[in-house]
């Protein structure tokens, strides 16, 4: 239920933003129908919602971590490659200590 919660959260935040950018004031409606706009979006968000976290917390539940963990340390090697290199921020700086 916590996943689902945060995942809702998410899901919210992204949305939440997505409703900020509609320009209903500019729309020029009455009061009552500018308002009766803004609640039927926030109904049909809070549905997108609730159906994107229960479809997400369903397709979650099913899936065997434990196997996939266990998959990924018998049959995979981690190979890790870095180069670690100190470079001169100001490039005039080391060209005159060379001289």
């Amino acid at each position: 239920m916590k996943k689902q919660r945060r995942a809702q959260d998410r899901i919210q935040d992204i949305f939440g933003d997505i409703l900020k950018r509609v320009p209903v004031a500019e729309l020029k409606l009455p009061k009552t129908k500018a308002l009766a706009l803004l609640s039927s979006i926030e109904n049909m968000r809070q549905s997108v919602q609730q159906t994107f976290a229960a479809e997400l917390s369903d397709v979650l539940s099913k899936m065997d971590f434990d196997k996939i963990a266990n998959d990924l340390a018998t049959n995979y090697t981690l190979k890790v490659n870095a180069e670690i290199r100190l470079e001169p921020k100001n490039r005039k700086i080391s060209a005159k200590k060379k001289k």
